[in-house]
């Protein structure tokens, strides 16, 4: 019987910063090593920021991606815990994919995103390329099966993984928050569990870009789909889990803490504050105006300033107060 520990790396990514975001990854490693973690997970396209949008477009950008992959592996040795991470890769003919790579010991294994999304706030088809779905990677003697956010929510890829010898399936994920599917996360998981026999590792992204928010809420599922670890909403977290295993698969894993992630009501509200809160620190904007009447809405938002920026950073960024005149 072989121990192994996996940790759930819910952070958070900015869009472009490359070096701040490799930066990260090394502290959290460096973390997870002092933990006694074999392999860290990160989310969907973590060293790019997600979402990339139209700098995946940028041949200068895409190099600048893969020199941090680069860097990942050179960094790498016997004595660190292995990583995933997301980012966009050129393959053959300059086509760009949306990967994601395990790197472990020097070496690295790539496995590209199969399914595109392409509705909603999502246009991947757009960008990016598939070609065919890959086969689970041997990594610490646990042979992990990847998937990329998408492709959890199809049943091909994780049917195509347990048949390729899979012991567990892993998805790293940028999900935005959506008042209307606060419980199919879960539910597409336990489906795929169900339909494999397989433990399943959800890893998701937390934080803001622009118009999204991202909830994180990341999960491990035994395989019998009883929930092992919840991270919590709208906060970083690094949740460690013990996975027992053999030449047959997984046996056991351990428990983890299991918060209760917010829903409703409260995580509309949490989504406005993250949202606030990431737009004004990552356009490192230099005041902030509010036009207040006095109604129950001016209220609201003078409550979401506060909470989002916090009354100290209101005040150093300058925030002024506007009381508008009443129409009659």
């Amino acid at each position: 019987m072989k121990e192994i520990k996996i940790a759930l790396c819910q952070q958070r990514f900015s869009v472009g910063n490359l070096e701040e975001n490799y930066n990260k990854i090394l502290k959290i490693r460096k973390y997870c090593s002092d933990q006694g973690a074999d392999i860290c997970i990160f989310s969907e396209l973590c060293i790019s920021g997600y979402p990339p949008e139209d700098l995946i477009l940028k041949p200068a950008f895409i190099r600048a991606n893969q020199e941090i992959v680069d860097k990942l592996v050179k960094n790498s040795n016997t004595d660190d815990p292995a990583i995933i991470v997301g980012y966009p890769r050129e393959g053959d003919k300059k086509k760009i994919y949306n990967s994601g790579a395990i790197i472990n010991d020097g070496k690295c294994f790539i496995v590209d995103k199969f399914h595109l999304p392409n509705y909603g706030v999502f246009d991947e088809a757009r960008v990016f390329s598939f070609e065919k779905m890959s086969g689970p990677i041997s990594v610490k003697g646990l042979k992990i099966g990847l998937m990329i956010c998408e492709d959890m929510w199809f049943s091909d890829v994780s049917e195509s993984l347990l048949e390729s010898g899979a012991d567990i399936l892993v998805t790293i994920n940028g999900s935005p928050y959506d008042q209307n599917k606060e419980d199919e996360r879960l539910s597409e998981a336990v489906s795929r569990v169900t339909e494999t026999s397989l433990p399943l590792i959800y890893v998701n992204q937390v934080g803001g870009q622009d118009e999204l928010v991202f909830d994180g809420t990341s999960f491990i599922l035994d395989a019998s789909s009883n929930l092992c670890g919840q991270s919590p909403s709208w906060e970083e977290d690094i949740s460690i889990n013990k996975l027992q295993f053999d030449e047959d698969g997984i046996n056991k894993i351990s428990k983890s803490k299991l918060y209760t992630i917010s829903s409703g009501v409260e995580a509309k509200y949490q989504a406005m504050i993250m949202g606030l809160s990431e737009y004004v620190k990552k356009n490192s904007f230099k005041g902030v105006v509010l036009g207040l009447s006095g109604g129950i809405d001016s209220a609201l938002s003078a409550a979401i300033a506060v909470d989002a920026l916090g009354k100290k950073m209101l005040e150093e960024l300058g925030c002024h107060l506007i009381s508008l005149p009443k129409v009659r």
